[in-house]
């Protein structure tokens, strides 16, 4: 991933003490040269999304922790990520700020983006309800979803050695799968790009668009017997998809 797709919010935050929250912001669209005009624009979208848009013309110092938090996410922003990274992006705040904070990214995590939070603090997993990895002495101990507590080791991955005449099989029911004719469905616009495997299992389940691709619950896409591979996949698609929509 190239470093400009990659936001990160530092733990001591790490905002240029000399320049204005305004100008932190803007000064890392600079470097990426930006226009003048898709500078302020982007800077004012940014501000409004942290809600610091009356806080624009003021120094780090004078800003609260969490309002410098806040800062450091928007300017993390600028570059329109794939993956944010925030390091113990509540360490230093009262309670308040921290669940205003892990708000905005649970929002910016809905527009499309990636949020990936490392915490020690067992309330900020379980207030943030999604996918949680525990890591202990460098290795990973549990691959959960939602819940501090419970351990769920991760899954591992078994590579089957198959003899020649079970591929051969294997190959066989493929190609029969195949050539089965099939009552042609058709897909809107938005999608028919989307990979062909991943497609084929959404048409065949009755999903024909966007709009019902993002109301697609975990339990829908076991049933619907898409991979994890193809789950990537799909989260891909339906992230560039948000950010192009959120661009035009």
């Amino acid at each position: 991933m190239p470093r400009q797709r990659l936001g990160i919010v530092f733990q001591d935050i790490k905002l240029l003490q000399s320049k204005t929250l305004e100008e932190n912001i803007a000064f890392s669209l600079e470097i990426l040269g930006k226009e003048d005009k898709e500078i302020k624009e982007t800077t004012d979208y940014l501000l409004n999304l942290v809600k610091l848009e009356n806080r624009k013309s003021l120094f780090p110092v004078q800003l609260s922790g969490g309002e410098q938090q806040r800062g450091a996410i928007a300017r993390a922003l600028a570059s329109n990520p794939d993956l944010l990274v925030a390091d113990e992006p509540t360490g230093n705040l009262d309670p308040d700020s921290s669940f205003q904070i892990l708000d905005i990214l649970k929002n910016i995590n809905k527009s499309g983006t990636t949020v990936m939070v490392i915490s020690h603090d067992k309330q900020i997993v379980d207030f943030m309800k999604t996918r949680v990895i525990r890591i202990e002495n460098g290795k990973i101990v549990s691959d959960n979803k939602g819940d501090y507590n419970t351990i769920r080791k991760p899954k591992k991955v078994v590579t089957q050695i198959k003899t020649e005449d079970e591929k051969k099989v294997e190959d066989n029911k493929n190609k029969q799968e195949d050539t089965k004719p099939e009552e042609e469905t058709k897909v809107s616009e938005d999608i028919k790009d989307l990979d062909k495997k991943v497609l084929k299992k959404l048409t065949k389940a009755k999903i024909t668009n966007m709009d019902m691709i993002l109301k697609l619950t975990e339990d829908d896409l076991k049933n619907m017997k898409i991979n994890e591979e193809e789950q990537d996949i799909l989260e891909d698609f339906v992230r560039e998809y948000l950010n192009k929509s959120k661009k035009e």
